[in-house]
């Protein structure tokens, strides 16, 4: 099953990563069928609709289509909440958790979800989420789906803004995931039993 889902098509949602990242989840344990609609864009289009965005509960601030307003992304423990009533009770915030816990995970055939950078604001603030689908011991890569393209085919970022600008489906090195998902003690992170 394809699990890539681009924040950009079929749904237009510059600001949506999130919700993006969470249909990767819910696609791999199967409950994204219980998203409201009969098309994957429908689905889609659905949870970016709904996405949380009150941000004194931790949702969203701004609009995932327009990026008014925008300041950050959902926050993990709302977002954790949100897959729950979209029916997926197999999503859990796995917040604080070490880089080596992920790894066990991955290999345990448990896609995380974690909040990191993009080609576009590695200015000090994690604003992008993205998934995580293998890790190589042997190269000691992790395997990071990035919907921040808009196409899933295994490619180097062509727009080489930084460091983060890696393409849709990449194997990254341990070292550059844990210098993005540990910066200033974050490690914010989701994961599917």
């Amino acid at each position: 099953m394809e699990y890539y889902t681009s924040q950009y098509f079929p749904v237009f949602a510059p600001w949506g990563c999130a919700s993006s990242s969470l249909s990767m989840l819910m696609k791999y344990d199967h409950t994204f069928n219980k998203v409201p609609g009969k098309t994957a864009r429908a689905k889609l289009t659905y949870m970016q609709n709904h996405l949380p965005r009150n941000k004194a509960k931790g949702g969203q601030d701004g609009s995932p289509y327009t990026g008014l307003g925008f300041t950050r992304v959902i926050l993990a423990p709302r977002l954790t909440k949100y897959a729950h009533q979209l029916g997926d009770k197999k999503i859990r915030n796995i917040s604080g958790i070490s880089l080596n816990n992920v790894k066990k995970l991955v290999l345990g055939g448990h896609p995380v979800l974690y909040y990191g950078y993009s080609s576009y604001d590695a200015n000090g603030y994690r604003n992008h989420c993205k998934a995580i689908f293998g890790y190589s011991k042997k190269s000691n890569k992790f395997l990071v789906h990035d919907p921040l393209y808009q196409v899933n085919k295994f490619y180097r970022g062509g727009g080489g803004r930084n460091a983060y600008d890696l393409g849709p489906i990449s194997w990254v090195k341990a070292s550059h995931i844990n210098r993005e998902f540990a910066y200033r003690g974050g490690n914010n992170a989701l994961t599917t039993d």
